[in-house]
This record gives structure tokens, sequence and C-alpha cells, in this order.
């Protein structure tokens, strides 16, 4: 198997050199940028998994690179997961609302970077559907991704998976056989606050609340029968 690539951007040597010696003890391959614009290049010309990018640095901020990369189409789709001893609210939000993945400061503590890494390269996900077959089936197909994947039969079963950890995509189906609907599972997630998003799996396109949250786009919908490749897909676009 590949290993996977990481670019490490930061102005201090001492940190870079830190940094690839941790990531390659962790499995990863690692390119290093002193600076915005090198690391702009060796984007583009890499195209690694994974930016470890940080904010404070002469001439080109982490900010603007973040910017410049998410609006790039040929970078896009790379996550970035921006580091720093900056520790304001402002600057949290405004790196995600320029698209980074996540957001740790220095110094780590805790494994609290690896983890992140972990969590931005191998998202979690909860297929809730009372079909044991298609549960295996998608289980088996985003493992092979890469992706950490739960299962559960029935709403009871998914309420219990959910208390254990935030995911950051469910895939619902809506009948759930006698019980709780997907649409049961979806507010119990909204009414305890968690960011997971939800794409509901289902045959069932005549269900009035199914349709309501489709309206107010609050979560996608992919009609069954699907392909698995279809659906691998659909999970992509929702988690860029």
């Amino acid at each position: 198997m590949c290993k996977r690539s990481i670019l490490v951007v930061d102005d201090e040597k001492s940190i870079c050199d830190m940094l690839t010696m941790k990531l390659s003890c962790e499995g990863f391959e690692v390119l290093e940028a002193s600076g915005g614009d090198e690391a702009i290049h060796k984007a583009e010309e890499n195209h690694p998994d994974l930016i470890l990018l940080d904010i404070l640095m002469p001439q080109v901020n982490g900010l603007d690179v973040c910017r410049y990369l998410k609006k790039n189409i040929n970078t896009s789709d790379i996550p970035v997961i921006m580091v720093s001893c900056l520790r304001d609210l402002n600057t949290r939000l405004e790196s995600f609302k320029i698209g980074a993945a996540d957001f740790v400061t220095k110094p780590f503590v805790n494994g609290s970077l690896i983890k992140s890494i972990h969590r931005v390269l191998h998202p979690s996900l909860l297929i809730v559907d009372d079909n044991e077959d298609l549960r295996i089936a998608l289980k088996i197909w985003f493992e092979d991704q890469g992706y950490r994947i739960s299962i559960a039969g029935n709403a009871e079963q998914a309420y219990s998976l959910i208390e254990e950890q935030v995911f950051e995509l469910a895939l619902l189906d809506y009948n759930l056989g006698c019980g709780p609907t997907g649409v049961d599972i979806f507010n119990h997630m909204k009414n305890k606050g968690l960011p997971t998003k939800t794409l509901f799996i289902t045959s069932e396109f005549d269900a009035e609340d199914l349709n309501r949250l489709c309206m107010e786009k609050e979560c996608e919908l992919l009609e069954k029968p699907f392909r698995l490749k279809v659906i691998d897909e659909k999970v992509k676009k929702i988690l860029k």
C-alpha cells in the first residue's frame, strides 16, 4: 500500500524537523515547505493527501495560502489542518470559514495533532440500515477506502453508538422496520448539537418528514438501489 503524503509548512526549521520525524514514524511520507509560496508550489506539484499549515509566516501567511489552495481547482480537494500558537476564536473561525478541515494549537498536547490527522484522513461513518447484507457491503466498501465504520440495524443501536463518538457522516435508511425511523435518528443528533452530516439512503421518497428535511437542505438523499461507486462519490462530495 502506498504511503499517505503530508506537506508540512512552517517557517521554523526545528518544527519542520520535529514533525517530519514524528510523522515518518507514523508511516507517512513527508514533504516540507518553509514559506507560503513554496507551500503553494509543492501542493500543486505533488498534490499531497494532507497539508499541515502554520499561520504566522513572513511574506505570505497561512490563512492566505489556505485561501489560494481552496480557490485553486487543482488543490481545492486537499484537506488543510491549520497549526498555530494563536488561540483566539476569530482566528479559528476564519480558518474554518476559508476551508480548513481542522485547527490545532501549538504546543501539541496528548497527541492532539496525530488525532487530528487521523480524523481528517480517515473520517468516521455511521451506517444505519435494517438490511444486514447492505450494512455489511457498505462497511466492507468504505473500510477499504480508509474510513472508520460503525454499523447499526436499528435506532436503539444507533443511539448507543452516537453516545460513544461523534461521526463525520451518517448514512441512514429511512424505514428501519418497527420503531423509530432514520429521521428520528437525524433529529436525535440535531437535538444533541452534533455536527454530523447526513445522507439518507432510501426508497421512501413519499415520506413527508424526509421530504421536508431535503427541501430545507438539512440532508442529502440517495435512492435505493444504488451502485457502490455512486454512493462512494456522494460521500466524498458531502465530506469535501
